[in-house]
Parts: C-alpha cells; sequence; structure tokens
C-alpha cells in the first residue's frame, strides 16, 4: 500500500474541494466518507520508529 504525506493546507484544499464536489449516488457517498475518514485519522508512527535504534 503507498503512503503519502500532505500538508495541513492540502488537506483543507481537499477538503474543501470534496465539500463542493456534487454526489450522485451512493457509490460517491462511500467514497467521500472512506477519504474523509483517513483524512481525519493520520497514521501515527509505531513505538520502533520513535525510539531510535540502540
Amino acid at each position: 500500500m503507498a503512503k503519502y504525506e500532505f500538508s495541513d493546507n492540502q488537506i483543507r484544499n481537499l477538503l474543501t474541494f470534496l465539500d463542493r464536489a456534487e454526489i450522485k449516488g451512493i457509490h460517491e457517498i462511500q467514497a467521500i466518507n472512506d477519504i474523509v475518514s483517513i483524512l481525519n485519522n493520520p497514521l501515527l508512527p509505531e513505538a520502533d520508529e520513535t525510539k531510535g535504534t540502540s
């Protein structure tokens, strides 16, 4: 799975765009819900990655 890093401004712009997009069906509602969920729940670094190596 690819991972992307967005700035806060890019996320705001994407959410603004999604807010203005016309929703025509149930598949688009599910897609927008998935995208918004991902944007509002960023991945946190794993404990091993934040401690460094000894």
